[in-house]
């Protein structure tokens, strides 16, 4: 048990060799003899040392609506449940690079409750086209192409 709190012998023989800075292969080999003779995590809190965090990897679980579009847009207000749904859809799909090549399939919102047919997918684009806050700008469907949408910000301030 000094082991697992790093208190005996052991322990501040370990401790050594974390804290000698010349040698880092001796202390990942000290670590790995650690973690596997007491049990403990693979890569304990080392001082001195840099966790290398993957800075490019991107993690958006969350599409962003301001509160003012959400309490004080009348514009947004006016929107049917439909509507908001597929604005919120196409929003998860932009990043800063695809504005005007956002593609929203039929297949991707046909489970969604209200998404049952063809026709209120049409209608939900059709509103927010009419309202201002999507622009459709590749006409696909019969052409074999997808739709393509660009999202104009004149309301949303997060693009």
């Amino acid at each position: 048990m000094a082991a697992a709190g790093l208190g005996g012998s052991i322990g501040s023989s370990l401790r050594k060799t974390w804290n000698h800075r010349s040698k880092s292969v001796g202390r990942q080999v000290a670590l790995a003899a650690w973690s596997l003779d007491v049990g403990a995590p693979a890569r304990p809190y080392l001082r001195g040392t840099k966790v290398r965090k993957d800075k490019h990897r991107h993690h958006n679980s969350f599409v962003g609506l301001e509160r003012q579009i959400l309490f004080r847009c009348e514009s947004w207000r006016a929107l049917s449940a439909k509507a908001k749904l597929f604005y919120v859809y196409l929003k998860a799909k932009y990043n800063t690079l695809n504005n005007g090549k956002i593609q929203l399939h039929y297949s991707e919102l046909s489970d969604m409750p209200g998404f049952g047919s063809r026709q209120a997918f049409y209608n939900a684009s059709k509103e927010l086209i009419q309202a201002g806050w999507v622009e459709k700008t590749n006409l696909g469907g019969l052409y074999r192409n997808p739709n393509t949408y660009k999202l104009t910000g004149r309301y949303d301030g997060m693009l």
